[in-house]
């Protein structure tokens, strides 16, 4: 079993993050205002996972099949076709509401790995995240905000995940007020969480063996991978032991 896949988490509560991020996603989900945001950092640093989190507060019955993988769709030709249909339907929605005077059922979209569609076709959406940003946020999720054209930057908020990057095996912690000591008690206590959702009991060696290799710590997936591999190596020796 995947810890990191079969746990992800519902709430920022059960997230590994740092302070002001933690903040900004909280009032975010709190105010239920959410604005065009963002998400850049790592692989593994709760992007995809907070965006989905914010899209279930604009609407509940969000799911997977809302989310546009740019990754799955990198042709220009579809990438177009997608963006026209949304200014389309966005703009259908909005005079229909205008002309019956009703009030505008809220709509989200998340745009997953979004630095892989070329900057030309990324400018596609300036017009709806101009027209949309009070009623129709939309969440960007990207390994390099480099590579999001500034058009887009520009419209949005910025949320940076990257916590801590390895150097020489090495954990380097960022700007992000927190030491590393704190970091990884960060891991420990979400680390947790999870085992108690499990059913495991906390053994306290598994958790400093895993926290005690630096590469393991440096986003959330990769610690909780590693956790998780450790427990079920502990129970399936347990099982076997005396066979």
């Amino acid at each position: 079993m995947r810890w990191d896949i079969e746990y992800s988490p519902t709430n920022f509560d059960d997230m590994a993050l740092y302070p002001d991020l933690r903040e900004y996603l909280t009032h975010y989900y709190k105010s239920g205002n959410i604005p065009h945001v963002i998400f850049h950092g790592d692989t593994g640093t709760g992007k995809s996972t907070s965006a989905f989190i914010l899209a279930q507060r604009v609407r509940p019955d969000f799911s997977q099949l809302n989310v546009f993988d740019c990754a799955g769709e990198k042709t220009a030709k579809n990438v177009a076709g997608y963006i026209t249909h949304l200014k389309g339907a966005t703009g259908a929605l909005t005079r229909f509401m205008d002309n019956t005077h009703q009030k505008r059922p809220p709509y989200v979209f998340i745009f997953d790995e979004f630095h892989n569609i070329d900057m030309k076709h990324q400018t596609m959406l300036n017009l709806v995240l101009d027209n949309e940003a009070a009623n129709i946020p939309c969440l960007f999720c990207v390994n390099d905000i480099k590579k999001v054209a500034s058009p887009i930057q520009s419209r949005a908020r910025k949320l940076c995940f990257d916590v801590a990057a390895i150097s020489n095996d090495k954990l380097v912690m960022r700007d992000v007020g927190m030491t590393a000591n704190e970091w990884k008690e960060e891991l420990r206590r979400v680390g947790r969480i999870i085992t108690k959702k499990v059913g495991y009991d906390i053994d306290e060696k598994i958790e400093d063996r895993v926290l005690s290799n630096d590469v393991s710590c440096v986003d959330t997936r990769s610690f909780i991978f590693s956790l998780g591999e450790r427990y079920e190596m502990k129970m399936f020796r347990e099982k076997h032991k005396g066979k």
